[in-house]
């Protein structure tokens, strides 16, 4: 009987010896490139994060508007598009005949020349070459000397917007150097003519 069985034992012996080396052998092949799809960026996304920064690289270089700084003047606060306001504001600093330099995209430094040298071109001291002004012809000055003696006078236009308001700006009008009175002529004048609060 023992020698009838052996034949059986060595042929099951046999048969898991021949499948053991297959099922050891074979191993799941793993694709790398694609088991963690979520650590590999997209063209498409790489795309929109490129375009997002350039957007907003250039939204603020050289177009930044300052913050208003000091005392509030309610007839100069607007909330009309910014470059619509600046280039009102331009146009109204050429019709009255004061030569401007921008200093960039929202502000201005400004002459008023005196008007006993109106017709010839004013000085331009620390306004960099007088190349980058605009010198005009038509400058106003008040009728009653008493309110404007029609002395040079020196004064920046700057937009700045007003913090913690969206989309509420301020013209701010300072004067650098100049007549007092004069000043206030031409900041009244200027207010008036832009028309902020219309």
């Amino acid at each position: 009987m023992a020698s009838m069985l052996r034949p059986s034992l060595q042929l099951r012996v046999s048969n898991l010896e021949s499948h053991a080396p297959s099922s050891t052998l074979k191993r799941p092949s793993f694709d790398m490139t694609t088991s963690h799809p979520s650590t590999t960026a997209s063209p498409a996304s790489i795309r929109s994060t490129q375009t997002d920064s350039t957007m907003d690289s250039s939204h603020t270089t050289g177009c930044a508007i300052g913050i208003h700084r000091g005392a509030i003047d309610n007839t100069t606060i607007t909330t009309r598009p910014p470059r619509e306001v600046i280039t009102k504001v331009r146009d109204v600093l050429d019709s009255i005949g004061v030569c401007v330099q921008p200093e960039s995209t929202f502000k201005f430094r400004c002459i008023r020349p005196s008007q006993s040298s109106s017709e010839s071109q004013p000085s331009a001291e620390g306004f960099g070459p007088q190349s980058s002004l605009d010198i005009t012809t038509n400058t106003i000055y008040a009728s009653d000397p008493s309110r404007d003696p029609a002395g040079e006078v020196r004064f920046s236009v700057e937009l700045t917007r007003l913090a913690g308001l969206n989309d509420t700006y301020s013209l701010d009008i300072r004067r650098l150097k100049g007549n007092l009175r004069s000043y206030q002529f031409l900041y009244e004048t200027i207010r008036d003519r832009a028309q902020l609060t219309a």
